[in-house]
């Protein structure tokens, strides 16, 4: 996996683990899915949004939802979900509050593109 890709994708599983408060692991309830689910499609939306259409394409730049079903966005929940239950194992402890914090604070003092960052934490709420 291209770095760029690898920390796209750590953004996007520590913005919604932070926007859903914390990790539960991957016995999480229906609702804490869905809501996960939700968190995670406000993140592709905002990726969407940054993604540049080819100009050598002749059709219209598709919509999200045409190109990420929601089906894709619960698998990529329960990928993160089984990520974070093997983190737990592999520490003998979940992820702390803490920890969380500090990747976001790392996160916003690194990020080439604190801008797109900025739209990811306004889609969660602002909700630290």
């Amino acid at each position: 996996m291209p770095r760029r890709s690898l920390i796209l994708r750590i953004t996007a599983v520590v913005c919604v683990v932070v926007a859903i408060g914390g990790l539960a692991g991957t016995r999480a309830s229906s609702l804490e899915l869905e809501k996960r689910i939700a968190a995670q499609a406000a993140v592709e939306a905002v990726y969407w949004r940054h993604r540049i259409w080819p100009s050598d394409n002749p059709g219209p730049k598709p919509s999200l939802d045409q190109v990420l079903p929601e089906s894709a966005l619960r698998a990529r929940v329960e990928d993160y979900l089984l990520e974070s239950d093997a983190l737990a194992r592999l520490w003998g402890r979940p992820i702390r509050s803490e920890e969380l914090q500090a990747e976001v604070e790392r996160m916003a003092a690194f990020s080439r593109e604190p801008q797109v960052l900025q739209e990811i934490f306004a889609a969660l709420g602002n909700d630290p």
